[in-house]
């Protein structure tokens, strides 16, 4: 014990030698601190030059929702039925909006996609999208539906997916685990449907309701570029 006394003073004298401070740490424990003792606190000793005492700074981040904010209506246009016997079966995207139908009210007509993700987990999530069947009783059907456009977030790093949502439907946007964090838009570019060739097509105008699922957790894997 005297060896260790002897020491620490020896370490201090050779600090205030060089013109160095001594710096002593005081910092307190949950029995004894500033807080609650009723002493006269840390005081410096003789040869001490400054005493350490340690509080706590804090705040506290609020998680939210993750909230699929918006979807888009597609519409078409038009082809005679001359066209389509002849072949021209591919329809692309145009600006004009869609008849109110019994079913896909959640549509918009700016071509808009969003999600927000403020649950403040950077866990990551996928939307996915899926065309179902024409109101045709079968006489037009769908080969596929792509769409494409460029994703803008305040943390997304990742692309809109090329598949075709037709059939089993597709993954369309996928955040990973530490991405898409914040809101997250895609503003469609173009987009393409393509049906089966058909020489005895019903004229008319056709729906189809596209769903579009929100997981909270990413796919296993992205989509295509």
């Amino acid at each position: 014990m005297k060896k260790a006394t002897w020491l620490f003073s020896s370490v201090i004298a050779a600090l205030l030698a060089t013109g160095a401070p001594a710096v002593v740490s005081a910092a307190g424990t949950e029995a004894n601190n500033l807080s609650s003792t009723t002493g006269d606190g840390f005081a410096l000793g003789e040869t001490d030059q400054s005493v350490d005492a340690e509080s706590i700074a804090q705040l506290n981040i609020e998680g939210e929702a993750l909230v699929l904010k918006a979807v888009p209506n597609l519409n078409f246009g038009q082809k005679t039925v001359k066209e389509f016997i002849d072949g021209n079966n591919s329809f692309d995207l145009v600006a004009d909006s869609v008849n109110n139908g019994e079913k896909g009210y959640d549509g918009n007509s700016a071509k808009l996609i969003q999600v927000e993700d403020y649950r403040g987990t950077n866990a990551g999530w996928v939307l996915k999208a899926q065309l179902g069947e024409f109101d045709t009783g079968g006489n037009i059907k769908v080969n596929s539906l792509t769409l494409s456009g460029d994703p803008k977030g305040d943390n997304f790093s990742g692309k809109l997916s090329t598949d075709s949502i037709a059939g089993s439907g597709a993954n369309l946007l996928n955040a990973p685990a530490g991405d898409g964090t914040g809101s997250t838009t895609v503003t469609l570019k173009t987009a393409k449907l393509t049906l089966d060739s058909n020489e005895a097509p019903l004229a008319g105008t056709y729906q189809a309701t596209v769903t579009w699922t929100l997981g909270a957790e990413p796919a296993a894997d992205a989509p295509g570029a």
